[in-house]
């Protein structure tokens, strides 16, 4: 160890060593680091420092003697004790033993006494009930009973039509009889309304149809199938009106549908169109009268069993034949001309032929020509031939002597007028 001590001179600081360190002063080693030094008159100034080194090897060593002798003593001590420490655990493992083989003999016995009959207390009774197996027995009986499920009939391509859809046998039923399955249907119908039964639905549509088992006796994994219901195809077949001459009346188009079968299903709705001169005019639902050319457009807009369908024909209203016979007209020269008339046979009462009258050109005396104008002609009506009106203007000379006939449909004799 070292150590710096300092004092008034040298050998008080190696005194000062040898006292810290309990020895000699020539057992220290030291350094003199600093020496006092003498000033002026002879005076001491500063002290005296060393260090000091020391190691106590004899002590040590004595140490480490006692040490070892004493850890010699303590093993041989314990060399000795182990033997009585074995014997005293072989007489406690003896003694638990005889301890435990009496004990177990007296719970033996107590558990013997306890299950004997003879000395069970009567505010304890016996009471009977079944054995683990006998449990284990009874769960098994109350286990439902597995089934598989089947449908009552096979639906290839999974789409039926309506008339196989009537017939066809839904449900289905369990590999044991016995067991009772339900069905359930649901899905859209061909209108978009939801289904929902416990029935199957024979309209148009897609449905799902599901089995399952409702006993507790028995257990199922339910199946189920999806399919489709079409509706049936139909046609329209068109009777257009026979002999289809202006008569005042309506002419209808008679519009059936039929189905595959050519079963009827119900009567088409008809509307109309006319064609004039290249436009078409609607007429709606509502069957032509006048003459003219139409199209009729039957329609079916289907229902919950039958498909749409259309169907177009053509037809034409004939205008009616009429004769007219133009009126004799005179007057006198200078005169203004009489109305230009006629009679006609066919038109309907209430109807005008629309039928105008120009007679030949000229004021002089004389028989001119009267010619009939169609540019206004009723389109229900035509002429059945022209009508002729030659010589049927009569201009006459004021002294003839004769006096004009306001109209008449006779065509005079010329042979008898003077002119």
């Amino acid at each position: 160890m070292k150590q710096i001590f300092t004092a008034a001179t040298v050998d008080e600081a190696k005194k000062k060593a040898a006292v810290e360190f309990g020895t000699e002063v020539e057992k220290i080693t030291f350094t003199v680091l600093e020496e006092p030094k003498k000033g002026f008159f002879g005076k001491i100034k500063g002290e005296a420092k060393v260090e000091a080194e020391y190691e106590p090897e004899t002590k040590v060593e004595t140490v480490t003697e006692k040490t070892e002798a004493s850890e010699e003593k303590t093993t041989a001590a314990e060399k000795t004790e182990a033997p009585e420490e074995k014997t005293i655990a072989a007489e406690k493992t003896e003694a638990e033993t005889s301890e435990e083989k009496t004990t177990s003999k007296k719970t033996k016995t107590s558990e013997k006494k306890a299950t004997d009959p003879e000395c069970v207390k009567p505010d304890k009774p016996v009471v009977d009930g079944p054995t683990p197996e006998g449990k284990k027995d009874t769960d098994e009986a109350t286990k439902p009973s597995t089934v598989t499920l089947h449908f009552n009939q096979s639906m290839p391509g999974h789409v039926l039509s309506v008339s196989k859809a009537s017939s066809f046998n839904f449900g289905g039923y369990a590999s044991d009889k016995k067991a009772t399955v339900k069905a359930s249907y649901v899905g859209i119908a061909w209108n978009g309304k939801g289904y929902s039964s416990s029935t199957p639905s024979y309209k148009a549509g897609t449905y799902t149809e599901t089995l399952y088992v409702t006993d507790a006796a028995y257990s199922a994994t339910p199946i189920s199938r999806t399919y489709t219901i079409t509706r049936a195809n139909t046609h329209i077949i068109i009777n257009n009106p026979v002999d289809c001459t202006y008569d005042g009346s309506a002419f209808a188009v008679d519009a059936t549908v039929y189905d595959d079968n050519n079963n009827e299903v119900t009567k088409a709705n008809v509307t109309y169109i006319r064609v004039d001169g290249g436009k078409y005019i609607y007429l709606g639902f509502t069957a032509p009268v006048e003459a003219g050319a139409y199209i009729a457009i039957a329609t079916y807009p289907g229902d919950a069993t039958h498909r749409p369908s259309a169907a177009k024909s053509f037809f034409i209203i004939h205008p009616k034949a009429v004769k007219v016979n133009i009126d004799y007209k005179e007057k006198y020269v200078g005169d203004k001309d009489p109305e230009l008339t006629y009679k006609a046979e066919g038109v309907l009462d209430g109807d005008s032929l629309g039928l105008k009258l120009t007679r030949e050109a000229g004021e002089e005396a004389g028989y001119y020509d009267i010619y009939p104008d169609t540019s206004s002609l009723n389109p229900n009506y035509k002429l059945a031939e022209t009508p002729d009106g030659t010589d049927h203007f009569h201009i006459l000379k004021r002294d003839s002597g004769e006096t004009p006939n306001p109209g008449t449909t006779e065509t005079p004799n010329l042979s008898l007028i003077h002119i």
